[in-house]
């Protein structure tokens, strides 16, 4: 009878124990997955919250960009026609 009882505990059958043990794996597992499951809505907000403030910092400069053509627009044209000419020999070569 000694090899139906459970090392350490006479009075629980290896039945008995294997139960208990995978009774807590499933709880330890519930706790792992509700962690990661926290853990990927956090990285989704901080995710969301970096998009919106990279957004906002490019409206930003599309505003100043856009300010400073219309202020100065022949001199965007000059350098504008400057980049274009830079890139063209740059890439030609």
């Amino acid at each position: 009878m000694a090899d139906q009882r459970a090392f350490g505990n006479p009075d629980r059958s290896p039945a008995e124990v294997a139960a208990q043990v995978r009774d807590k794996a499933q709880e330890a597992g519930a706790q792992v997955r509700d962690k990661a499951q926290e853990m990927v809505r956090q990285g989704e907000e901080t995710a969301s919250d970096y998009y919106q403030q990279g957004r906002q910092q490019m409206e930003a400069v599309e505003n100043t960009l856009e300010d400073g053509i219309r202020a100065k627009p022949l001199q965007s044209v000059f350098i504008a026609a400057g980049i274009g000419m830079l890139l063209g020999l740059v890439l030609k070569k």
